[in-house]
Order: structure tokens, then C-alpha cells, then sequence
């Protein structure tokens, strides 16, 4: 009988453990609540892939369980030599809340973000702030330091998902130039001369390592009086590769 005992108080523990639904009463007069968990906000960045200028734009979105949010605080983190330039603007629901974001870089490698107003409305959820990123490579982003407050200025738990965003760049030609002679020297910027039967050596240089397969790039002329290749491709890992221009 003791051993019954035991397991069903086991039971009865559980089940109180699993109680969501709670009724006070006060006299006469009851009152329900309904027991929640904590609030938690979720704040998380997503992938982006940067444009022939390489920039993208990462958007930080939120999204709360119950409680909302009337203001917030990040860091973007990164890469310092992976990164030229870094800006943001307030995204779609800060806006809506009547909110501004303040941002500034508190090192070569963070970049801090305060979304706030002189108002105590609620940001819905959605994107908060769209940030810039102007790269050199692909690279990877974090988001770190996430701080997220209700109304009445009270800190609400936050839980970071995701907290990097990848950041991918197309592969493409970055620049293309040949030799000169030293008595060619002075020349305009891109720009060459070449007689008949003389012949440079040209280097195309891309913005990453080739994937695999190589990558070729087509070359045209505007008009007869030069002998080169129809395409040149950059061997698959490989960031360089030369082709031979020749006068006719």
C-alpha cells in the first residue's frame, strides 16, 4: 500500500506542475487567470546576397510571445577587413510604432543600433531595421548584444535567432588590366597602344576564388585590328588568369 501511495502522490505533483488555468476566489467572487510562461522576444538577422556594388541589406526582425516590445538596443558584429562600409535605416515596423534608429560604430568591428521614441507604443512585429553592409568578400554577420524593453521601460527576455547572417557575393571580374611599355607610359586609365604585330599580356583579376568549373567571361571587340582569345577563363580556386592581346 505504501508503494501505491508514493506513485499517486508522484502523480498528483505532476499534475498540479501542469496547472494553466487558476481561479482565485474572494468572498462570494472568483476570478480566473490564466498562468502564463515568461514573455520571450525573439530577435533574429537573415542572409542576404550583396549587388554588383556589394551591398546587402540584412534585415533584423522581431517577433514576442505576449508582451511587446517599445524599444531596443543591438550590436551588428563582423569581420573588420571583410567589411568597407556599415549603415542602417528603421525598418517597416519601427516606423509604424513612431520609433527612429540611432546607430553608431563603437569599434572597427561593431556596429550598435538604438530603436527608441519619444512615445511608449508597441513595435508589431516584423522587421525592426534594415542594415546596410557594403563588403569586399563574403563574409558572415553577428548579432550580439541584444537588449529589448516594454513600455514602461522594463527589460523583457530575449532569445537571439538567428544570430548570424551569411552574406554572399556573386562571383564576378573585379578589374582587367595589361601591360605597358615604359615608353607607353602616361596613358589614360585603362587605356593602351598596340601596333601591328605587337602583342600584351592582359590579367583579369575577380572579386573571389573561382567555384568549381572555373569561371569564364566572354571578350568581344568593338572593331577588327586586334587578334585575341574568345573567352578567358580563371581556373576553379584561382583568382587571376592572363590572355594575350596581339595587333593585326
Amino acid at each position: 500500500m505504501k508503494k501505491v501511495v508514493v506513485v499517486l502522490s508522484m502523480f498528483f505533483s505532476l499534475a498540479v506542475g501542469q496547472v494553466t488555468n487558476i481561479a482565485v476566489t474572494v468572498g462570494n467572487l472568483v476570478v480566473n487567470f490564466n498562468k502564463q510562461p515568461k514573455t520571450v522576444v525573439t530577435v533574429g538577422v537573415s542572409p542576404a546576397a550583396a549587388n554588383g556594388a556589394g551591398v546587402a541589406t540584412i534585415p533584423v526582425s522581431m517577433a514576442t510571445t505576449r508582451i511587446p516590445a517599445s524599444s531596443m538596443q543591438f550590436d551588428v558584429v563582423y569581420t573588420a577587413a571583410d567589411v568597407a562600409a556599415i549603415s542602417a535605416v528603421a525598418g517597416p515596423t519601427a516606423v509604424a510604432a513612431g520609433k527612429g534608429l540611432q546607430c553608431s560604430a563603437i569599434s572597427t568591428s561593431d556596429f550598435r543600433c538604438v530603436v527608441i521614441g519619444v512615445n511608449t507604443n508597441s513595435i508589431p512585429n516584423g522587421v525592426v531595421a534594415n542594415v546596410s553592409v557594403t563588403v569586399n568578400r563574403g563574409t558572415t554577420v553577428q548579432l550580439q548584444g541584444v537588449v529589448v524593453s516594454n513600455a514602461v521601460g522594463s527589460n523583457i527576455v530575449v532569445a537571439t535567432s538567428p544570430a548570424a547572417a551569411a552574406i554572399t557575393v556573386a562571383a564576378a571580374l573585379a578589374s582587367v588590366s595589361c601591360a605597358i611599355p615604359s615608353y607607353d607610359s602616361g596613358l589614360p586609365a585603362n587605356t593602351y597602344n598596340i601596333e601591328p604585330g605587337e602583342s600584351t599580356t592582359c590579367t583579369v583579376t575577380m572579386n573571389q576564388p573561382a567555384g568549381t568549373g572555373g569561371f569564364s567571361a566572354p571578350i568581344s571587340v568593338s572593331a577588327a585590328g586586334l587578334t585575341l582569345p574568345a573567352s578567358v577563363v580563371v581556373p576553379q580556386g584561382q583568382t587571376t588568369a592572363t590572355f594575350v592581346v596581339t595587333g593585326q
